[in-house]
């Protein structure tokens, strides 16, 4: 069970700043949503929790440590992050790329094991790509090369889940069917999962907790049930939302 801390961080990116001294816990079993409008810091932030991006000021813990402190390799094998862009264009099967996220567990040339082959197969079907596994990634779709992208992680299986806008380029099934296995998996197995994302009805459908970020400094964090609240979130995207209530459900829709 990994936990991670935020204390007293200050982000800013040339003139724009997403937030001064903020302190916050995420617990295992948590899945957090960060919302907010475009360029208000969320794939900065998530940057920074993956160790990706120096803050201005604060530290990010990890499991009671300091994040900067943790050798590159161990930290992958605690944390990983779906970046919202990849520009990798390297020849070469899915089921190899897939491979990828294996890497963090492997010694210094040591091989992959059979295990660690049936993990990407897994991983695979998982994500309805092992009827292409040995398709050359290059000839993949934009929502292929993204379930592709959430394969790897899989097989990564870090403690930790850090997803910059995981929907990009994916169809209405996917979004929902992949997003929906791999929270539930996430609070099965105690872990911890932060993720940006544009959607506030699929935010509302996965997530417990949220990070709204306001793009001048201003952050509001906690309990999705507090802060999911459609003045709030007019407030938030500088745009009219009105609540629609049925059967118990809450839909946000543009005012």
């Amino acid at each position: 069970m990994t936990r991670m801390a935020i204390e007293g961080l200050t982000l800013r990116l040339g003139s724009r700043q997403f937030c001064d001294k903020l302190c916050l816990d995420f617990e295992p079993g948590q899945i957090w949503g960060v919302l907010g409008p475009n360029g208000s810091g969320k794939t900065t932030l998530l940057h920074t929790l993956a160790g990706l991006h120096s803050p201005q000021d604060g530290r990010v813990w990890l499991a009671e440590r300091e994040l900067a402190q943790w050798p590159v390799r161990e930290r992958a094998q605690q944390l990983g992050i779906l970046l919202q862009s990849d520009d990798s264009s390297f020849p070469a099967p899915v089921r190899e790329c897939a491979m990828l996220g294996r890497h963090p567990h492997l010694e210094p040339w040591q091989w992959e094991s059979a295990e660690d082959w049936a993990r990407v197969d897994e991983a695979l079907e998982r994500v309805g790509l092992s009827h292409i596994a040995g398709r050359d990634q290059r000839l993949l779709s934009g929502g292929e090369r993204q379930r592709l992208k959430l394969a790897t992680l899989m097989v990564q299986a870090p403690g930790i889940w850090l997803l910059d806008e995981p929907t990009n380029h994916l169809d209405l099934h996917h979004q929902v069917q992949l997003l929906e296995d791999l929270t539930g998996e996430v609070r099965r197995q105690n872990q911890l999962l932060l993720m940006s994302l544009h959607d506030l009805n699929l935010a509302a459908r996965l997530c417990d907790h949220l990070v709204l970020l306001y793009g001048d400094g201003r952050v509001e964090a906690g309990p999705l049930a507090e802060l999911f609240e459609s003045d709030r979130l007019s407030r938030l995207y500088g745009h009219p939302i009105r609540a629609l209530h049925d059967g118990g459900q809450c839909w946000m829709v543009p005012g």
